[in-house]
């Protein structure tokens, strides 16, 4: 990467990322829910869900340190804590919204043919994250909690 070439870079890695203001998986799930009733949710898809406004205050505590003069460089992830597969992620969308649909059934990936192939393993660690920066990004549940509680 360029950035990567200059002295002094920050970059940033994400994933599964939802929140207002845009399309993203929670608010699919639950939209598809209305009309359905049974889900098929992809279940050998791994990662670790990230709602934006934790994102922002993760960034937003980065920019703080680098303005109060810390020396930071490097590639970073900064994802929600903890992991779960597309399927568990639906599940737990789903509890916050009971009733909606009879049953989610786990499939795998082969049964949504997509353009580009997706990875089964898309789990960032935020363990640079939480060492260096002393950064702790709250756990995906508690964060959906905070979006739809």
């Amino acid at each position: 990467m360029i950035a990567e070439k200059c002295e002094n870079h920050i970059i940033l890695r994400t994933s599964w990322l939802y929140g207002t203001g845009g399309k993203n998986f929670v608010d699919t799930i639950i939209n598809i829910a209305k009309d359905r009733e049974e889900l098929s949710v992809v279940d050998d898809q791994y990662g670790s869900p990230t709602y934006t406004a934790h994102l922002a205050a993760g960034i937003k505590k980065i920019v703080f340190k680098v303005l109060a003069g810390n020396d930071i460089s490097g590639v970073f992830n900064i994802t929600g804590s903890g992991c779960c597969s597309w399927y568990e992620f639906a599940l737990e969308i789903l509890k916050y919204r009971p009733g909606m649909v009879k049953s989610v059934k786990p499939v795998g990936t082969d049964s949504f043919p997509r353009p580009a192939r997706r990875p089964h393993n898309s789990i960032l660690s935020n363990d640079k994250l939480r060492r260096i920066l002393n950064i702790e990004m709250p756990h995906w549940k508690d964060a959906l909690n905070e979006y739809l509680g």
